[in-house]
């Protein structure tokens, strides 16, 4: 039966997985902890290959028998033991010789596969009741199947309950997580759209990255293509750890790993019954965070930049949901140090390593070789059954012939008056039997039943030698070229994608006619391919597919059109507004807007009245892109429209259009329903500038959304006056930690002298971010009473609010700061002595000298090199033994750096270690010690 064949397949691939994959887990857990893999990479690709390696190669045995056998689970729940059958009367005669006895054919020989069998007797009426007994064990139905179960049966329906539970769970977290980031946006600085393409192009990305912002989580989350940040990322980060953040993220789509991340989720919620994945995600998880680190580090800037980035971000998360499906920067805890600390001294650990070509090839050597070589299980009985003619009861004329080994004799006739013969009986037909007459019993080679599968057919053809890189590129396009011939428009439709992805200008003219081909889902993907080329002849094509019968076809001709960036497109693209499918009128909205066009102005004004919501809101982006005053009182009206995403929109537009007549409107609008549009009128006002919205702004630091408080707090930067000072002051007492930092940076930026008591209040104030935010502004006042303060702050828990104490301190120039500044040379937290060191610097008072020469052995590369800076920067000749000392580091970065102090510090003593240098492997640290001993002879 064939319920019978899939139980015992599902049984035994189940127990040969959980034996594969926990010898493959084993083995990647043995290879990590023994330090026998020497880069974080080949860690990665050993986790992921053990991770679902165990899948690949038990699917493998299906086909091949292990050469170390498989373990037998006996006789399968559905196969009852071998039928009995009774001897039958037969005369020991030959007179039956020439009774003719029904063969049926044999199959084609490609037929003559293991398991496939011929009657040698067609059943006959009766035939099977009378002489060939149903064993008495055998189940055949469902409900006895069921009543039989056995305990592998049991075993397989609680593994099958357990895997539907963690699907659903898994389908549960997936909703969960598109719920949460369901309110995400677009973010529309150009600067950071500019950081993440380049980022993404390094990374080889060929899709472009999507840059979003969402106000429901605290850590940055990288998508499929797309990177979420933290809405509080963009408004407290700087530029320089907003590049690190990015170049992270671009990092992990990069590696793919929010494909990796979700599933080993599947893969752990599936298999229940193997903790080791457990142990594999998480390490996967680690590595996958080492490897963006340093791929940020690299591309991005200075390691310490990077380094506060993923404390600040980490910092966040203490209250925040937690993702475990997707890769995100911080948000593992536990290893934060351990990643600050690799970061800032990564000769501690092992290192990226470059991608190795032969991974994957090596990886798939290594399942070849567990599939083969590592046992399994499986039903022997049952394959035998299947395989094999049951056993017969001896002295039987079927036994006869199955243990003959020259040929099957013809049997005798029975002494019943039925004409039936009184067995019947299956054998496998082996591959090179002859065909078979209905008169003669076939003379067949010895029967074998290994159970092992016949060789693989060859291939027909040998495959051609490959061309050179550029010859085949061009070999390919025409072969794709000629294949568009083909009549399946399944085929053609996989032709063109492939065209556009190569992107070659030879395919135009195939593509062109593309746009005429009958399928539509090969059209549209012409138009898709023709827009990735844009080339020049394929204008008046795409504008004569704007009027194609099928909208999809007219909206990827709009997109590829917009994308010839040709003088003629707007005027192809502006009939679309009119389309009478809404998808269609979209399109054309939102590409009207990429051309800029001001000759698409008043289309666009006129598109502001669609009754489609999206329609009117792209309207407004498109007006704003254009930039044109004649969009001024149209976009103003649009502050009024039913829907709040279309109001945003034109609150947003007024601000870059900044022309005084919105002031009034805008200022309206701060009584708007939705916080999103009074937070993007806030933000218009300030852009604009204008006294008439100093008080109405100063109203909103009371409104019931903390958003629109806090872009109200940001917004009185702008309008500086006794009245916005003493609101902002009253916000500093705001329930929401965000509107309390944002009153505190617009404090500091207006330099308010009532202002300071109260920010030093803060430095007590129940968040570590608003005292460290507190601790790094109060300098700006240029007042020196908050001295006293920020020394204390530097007895805080938390070290990013004692690294901006010192920052503050070292802006100062208090001398009052310099004992406690070299009693935090040592601090525990690296950031804090590094901070340390460069407050010494700059306040130069020599007796940090002999403090800064222990510091500059610190065993943080970092600190070391900012305790020679500060050393360098004293200009005392104390120093000099330590800057010497410098060129002997094991980091190029600070020998070179060394060797420029050195010829700074002017001192002879350091002429014979700078010769020594220009001896060193790395060449700046050789050209920075040329320069110092040019600077020395010059005294």
């Amino acid at each position: 039966m064939v319920s019978n064949s899939l139980f015992e397949t599902a049984a035994s691939w189940l127990l040969t997985y959980a034996l594969h994959s926990t010898i493959l887990l084993i083995a990647a857990w043995l290879l990590a902890n023994r330090r026998l893999l020497r880069s974080t990479v080949a860690h990665d690709t050993v986790w992921k290959v053990a991770l679902v390696g165990g899948m690949i190669s038990t699917s493998l045995q299906l086909t091949v028998e292990p050469v170390t056998g498989r373990f037998d689970l006996g006789s399968s729940p559905s196969v009852a033991a071998p039928p009995v059958f009774t001897p039958l009367d037969v005369p020991a005669s030959d007179d039956l010789a020439a009774t003719p006895i029904v063969v049926r054919p044999p199959v084609a020989a490609n037929m003559a596969t293991r398991g496939t069998s011929v009657s040698m007797v067609p059943p006959l009426d009766g035939v099977l009741a009378a002489d060939r007994p149903v064993p008495t064990g055998a189940v055949r139905g469902a409900g006895e199947w069921l009543v039989a179960l056995p305990w592998m049966g049991v075993a397989l329906g609680l593994w099958l309950a357990g895997a539907a539970v963690g699907v659903g769970r898994f389908v549960f977290v997936r909703i969960k997580v598109a719920r949460l980031l369901g309110d995400r946006r677009e973010v529309g600085d150009p600067d950071l759209l500019n950081i993440t393409k380049t980022f993404a192009e390094m990374a080889g990305l060929r899709r472009p990255v999507r840059l979003t912002w969402s106000p429901d989580i605290a850590t940055p989350v990288a998508l499929r293509s797309e990177i979420c940040l933290p809405k509080r990322a963009l408004a407290e980060l700087s530029r320089e750890h907003l590049r690190g953040i990015l170049a992270h993220e671009v990092a992990h789509i990069a590696r793919k790993d929010p494909f990796w991340m979700a599933t080993g989720l599947l893969l752990q919620r599936v298999f229940f019954f193997q903790p080791l994945i457990g142990l594999a995600r998480r390490r996967m998880r680690v590595i996958a965070e080492y490897v963006c680190d340093d791929w940020a580090v690299t591309h991005s800037g200075t390691k310490l930049t990077f380094a506060e980035s993923l404390a600040e971000v980490a910092a966040w998360i203490t209250h925040s949901r937690r993702f475990g499906l997707l890769p995100t920067m911080a948000e593992d805890g536990s290893q934060l140090v351990r990643r600050v600390e690799r970061i800032l001294n990564p000769g501690t650990t092992p290192t990226a390593g470059a991608p190795h070509r032969m991974r994957m090839p090596m990886a798939a050597s290594v399942l070849v070789a567990v599939g083969i070589t590592a046992p399994g299980f499986g039903y022997a009985n049952h394959t035998e059954t299947r395989e094999a003619t049951p056993p017969l009861a001896a002295g039987s004329v079927a036994q006869d012939m199955l243990s003959s080994r020259a040929a099957v004799r013809p049997p005798p006739p029975s002494r019943t008056t039925d004409t039936s013969l009184a067995f019947i009986t299956s054998v496998p037909i082996p591959e090179a039997v002859p065909p078979a007459t209905p008169s003669t019993v076939p003379v067949m080679d010895e029967p074998t039943f290994t159970g092992t599968e016949p060789a693989a057919v060859p291939p027909f053809n040998e495959p051609d030698p490959v061309p050179e890189a550029t010859e085949q590129d061009t070999v390919v396009v025409r072969s794709l070229i000629r294949a568009y011939q083909d009549e399946s428009a399944a085929v053609r439709r996989e032709v063109v994608y492939a065209l556009g992805q190569l992107a070659s200008p030879l395919a135009v003219p195939t593509l062109i006619t593309a746009l005429q081909d009958p399928n539509n889902d090969v059209r549209y993907r012409a138009a898709e391919a023709l827009g990735r080329i844009r080339d020049p002849r394929s204008v008046e094509p795409l504008g004569a597919a704007l009027s194609d019968g099928s909208a999809r076809v007219r909206r990827y001709a709009v997109a590829a059109i917009s994308r010839t960036k040709d003088p003629r497109a707007t005027a192809m693209i502006v009939p679309l507004l009119q389309d009478s499918v809404v998808e269609v009128r979209r399109t054309a909205v939102r590409y009207l807007g990429e051309l800029k066009d001001p000759t698409a102005v008043t289309p666009l004004i006129a598109a502001l009245d669609d009754a489609d919501r999206e329609v009117r809101e792209y309207a407004v982006r498109s007006l704003g892109a254009i930039q044109d005053t004649r969009s001024l009182d149209p976009v103003i009206r649009r502050l009024r429209d039913p829907d709040t995403d279309v109001r945003e929109a034109a609150a947003r537009v007024l601000g870059v259009l900044k022309d005084p007549r919105s002031v009034q409107p805008l200022i309206a609008a701060l009584a708007d329903s939705s916080p999103d549009v009074r937070e993007y009128v806030i933000r218009s006002l300030r852009s604009l500038g204008d006294a008439r919205a100093v008080r109405p702004i100063i109203d909103r630091l009371d409104d019931q959304d903390a958003d629109v408080r806090e872009a109200a707090a940001y917004a009185l930067d702008h309008f500086d006056g006794p009245q916005a000072r003493a609101a902002l002051v009253r916000a500093l007492t705001d329930s929401v930690s965000d509107v309390r930092e944002a009153a505190i940076r617009t404090l500091a930026n207006v330099e308010a002298p009532e202002a300071v008591a109260p920010i030093v209040d803060r430095l007590g104030d129940e968040s570590p971010r608003i005292r460290a935010t507190a601790a790094a502004t109060l300098h700006e006042f240029g007042d020196v009473t908050v001295v006293p303060p920020l020394i204390g702050a530097l007895r805080d828990t938390s070290a990013t609010v004692r690294a901006a104490a010192l920052s503050s301190l070292r802006r100062l120039g208090d001398a009052r700061a310099v004992d406690p500044t070299i009693q935090m040379l040592n601090d525990p937290d690296p950031r804090v002595r590094i901070a340390a060191t460069r407050a010494l610097g700059d306040l130069r008072e020599s007796r940090a000298v002999d403090p800064l020469l222990r510091t500059a052995t610190d065993s943080v590369p970092e600190v070391r090199s900012g305790a020679l800076r500060a050393l360098a920067s004293m200009r005392d000749p104390r120093a000099v033994p330590g800057l010497i000392a410098g060129l002997q580091d094991e980091s190029a970065e600070l020998r070179r750096s060394a060797a420029r102090y050195l010829g700074n510090m002017r001192d002879r003593r350091a002429v014979d270690p700078l010769i020594a240098a220009l001896q060193d492997q790395d060449s700046g640290v050789r050209a920075a010690a040329a320069r110092a001993l040019a600077a020395l002879e010059r005294r």
